[in-house]
């Protein structure tokens, strides 16, 4: 199994207690783009092809850093909302007051008599509810790291019975772009949702920046050179003077691309056909 899945044998997935207190999920996620630029010789590729294990074992034990480290913080500041806070008292009281009401509500109540329909609302149990709502987020976390863990799939050959062809295996840029911004994102969601529920964050400071940027440093460099690699082998021609090279990412390019598709004229015969439709989209 991929170094870079987190196994947590002390949470078993099950069903839960649908709490009455507030849930908040993350939002969309979205990918960015980076470049990287270095001249490069022959004993560069052939000592990269010597040493291509190693790095990628290595890129391996820093993803696997970055995600347990995200992971733990995570798990830690769920631990921090389990108790409740005195806003979570303040809306626990407001639930007693409407409950309340209703019962003293004697028309409702006679009403309910006559239709032999009674009020089940069962009283607030605190504890009850804050222990729902931590076993959410508890699950919650565990399903958002597994679901994302094929992140660097291409980094662990062992995950394809070592049968993969090489070029389907190859790391990928946008591999690199999903798996640092799903850390970022991740850890901004888990500051929002501590802040939103009005808890300080102990673990403002935790996310290792440095490792991450290291890390990408050190992806973005052995994708280039894996490339390189691959068309040095096959004999392709290579500037060796100038090999400033864009690593393939999701970026902008794909928006920019669709802006121009909207902004194209329509055809001469759509207008003649359907002049009151191009008139409207002019204005």
């Amino acid at each position: 199994m991929s170094a870079l899945v987190i196994h947590v044998a002390r949470f078993s997935p099950r069903s839960l207690p649908q709490s009455r207190l507030p849930i908040h999920a993350p939002k969309a996620k979205r990918c960015f783009a980076a470049a990287v630029s270095k001249s490069l010789t022959e004993q560069d590729l052939h000592d990269f092809e010597q040493n291509q294990a190693d790095l990628r074992q290595s890129l391996r034990q820093d993803a696997a850093f970055l995600t347990k480290a995200l992971y733990r913080t995570c798990l830690r500041s769920v631990r921090v909302i389990r108790p409740g806070n005195d806003h979570d008292e303040l809306e626990f009281q407001r639930l007693e007051e409407d409950i309340k009401r209703d019962e003293m509500d004697d028309q409702k109540r006679e009403m309910e008599i006559k239709s032999g329909v009674f009020s089940m609302t069962p009283p607030v149990d605190r504890d009850d509810e804050l222990r729902s709502r931590g076993d959410y987020y508890h699950q919650f976390t565990w399903e958002q790291f597994h679901q994302e863990s094929d992140c660097l799939f291409a980094l662990d050959e062992s995950m394809y019975g070592g049968r993969r062809s090489k070029l389907l295996n190859r790391l990928d840029g946008r591999d690199v772009d999903r798996f640092l911004f799903l850390l970022e994102k991740g850890n901004q969601d888990r500051q929002w949702l501590l802040q939103d529920m009005q808890f300080s964050d102990p673990y403002s400071n935790s996310f290792p920046k440095e490792r991450a940027e290291d890390f990408k440093a050190k992806a973005y460099d052995y994708i280039r050179k894996s490339d390189l690699l691959q068309r040095y082998q096959q004999g392709m021609p290579i500037n060796w003077e100038a090999q400033n090279r864009v690593v393939e990412t999701d970026s902008d390019d794909e928006d920019e691309e669709d802006d121009d598709d909207e902004e194209e004229e329509e055809p001469a015969w759509f207008k003649e056909k359907f002049p009151h439709i191009v008139s409207k989209h002019d204005n």
